[in-house]
């Protein structure tokens, strides 16, 4: 899986499709990368994996509009069981 972090664009420059920009970017890379990694003996890579806090709602959106689906992942290490925003694991099955 291709795990993306801190995908961020400056809340000035919001809401002209930056942020969608940037995960379409990723999603194209890494299928080319999958494609790559099939004529060679590297695994291929199949999707794209992403956290996000569950109070942040507009890049949940984001992602919910470009197809990713939360999973039922849960972060049970100790430092995670005292935050109080939980995280999401947001996964995208990649297709070329």
């Amino acid at each position: 899986c291709l795990s993306l972090g801190n995908v961020a664009v400056r809340r000035s420059h919001r809401k002209q499709g930056i942020g969608t920009l940037l995960i379409e970017e990723m999603q194209r890379m890494g299928i080319e990368e999958g494609k790559r990694r099939r004529q060679g003996k590297d695994p291929p890579i199949q999707c794209v994996c992403l956290f996000v806090y569950r109070s942040n709602k507009p890049a949940i959106r984001l992602y919910d509009k470009l197809g990713f689906v939360r999973t039922n992942w849960e972060d049970t290490r100790p430092s995670a069981k005292k935050r109080i925003d939980k995280k999401y694991l947001m996964v995208k099955i990649l297709k070329d």
